[in-house]
């Protein structure tokens, strides 16, 4: 099957099945996005940077019924199954570039397995793994892309770049003090405190779900958490949306 998932039409067919199987159940892989349903606007706007194989896009395009989902996978075997995703759910539009804070080409490091295959994990950042396949992508800006696009309205953006976090909000500040969407962003230690200050510096302020009180609670940068995975809330909108779940 790896060997097979390197042509274009059996990577399409492995989305459409993956799709077949969240149709039928789907099990929400992180479960701190559970509450995002009740805080996002009805036929939302997302970014989804760092999709892998679509499981997240499709969340957000069933199961938070946005308008439609931006995919953005830099990985060419990982693309290859979102696009098989998105032929079988017509919100999610699969994009083949990656996002940072220029307009070039970067390598993308992709750690291989003891076994040959490839994992879904790959990053523009200095990896441990010793056994690598590197890819030549496009990288390009948050800002860049909303405006070639005529973006007017952005209501979420998920990321997870595996430590290129900050690189990538950097190439978004036009982005967020204009169009001020959520934000859920996995952030590695590496990059944690440099991205808080520009997340703060942008009048973003940072939350994390607590399973024991079942509640979002404000964290800082230096607490030690249990999880990687933050919510950045608009400073206009943080009482909104704390009210909002708390009177679910």
């Amino acid at each position: 099957i790896d060997v097979m998932l390197f042509f274009p039409f059996f990577q399409r067919f492995i989305g459409k099945r993956w799709v077949s199987r969240w149709e039928k159940r789907y099990v929400l892989a992180e479960q701190e996005l559970f509450i995002l349903p009740q805080i996002l606007k009805n036929k939302s706007i997302i970014f989804d940077i760092g999709a892998n194989r679509g499981e997240l896009s499709f969340f957000f395009a069933v199961g938070c019924g946005a308008e439609k989902v931006f995919s953005f996978e830099p990985q060419r075997r990982m693309f290859g199954i979102l696009r098989g995703v998105a032929k079988k759910v017509k919100n999610i539009t699969p994009i083949n570039i990656a996002f940072s804070d220029s307009n070039e080409e970067k390598i993308l490091r992709i750690p291989i397995k003891t076994t040959g295959r490839y994992t879904p994990a790959a990053s523009f950042e200095q990896l441990s793994e010793r056994d690598l396949k590197e890819e030549k992508v496009e990288i390009t800006t948050v800002d860049d892309f909303v405006a070639k696009n005529n973006i007017t309205r952005l209501d979420f953006i998920k990321c997870d770049t595996e430590g290129h976090e900050r690189a990538v909000f950097r190439g978004a500040e036009k982005t967020l003090a204009r169009l001020r969407p959520l934000l859920y962003i996995e952030i590695k230690d590496m990059s944690k405190v440099l991205l808080f200050d520009l997340l703060n510096s942008k009048d973003y302020r940072p939350y994390q779900w607590d399973k024991k009180t079942g509640s979002l609670i404000a964290v800082t940068a230096t607490q030690n958490t249990q999880s990687e995975n933050y919510y950045f809330f608009p400073l206009e909108n943080e009482r909104m949306v704390i009210k909002t779940l708390n009177h679910q």
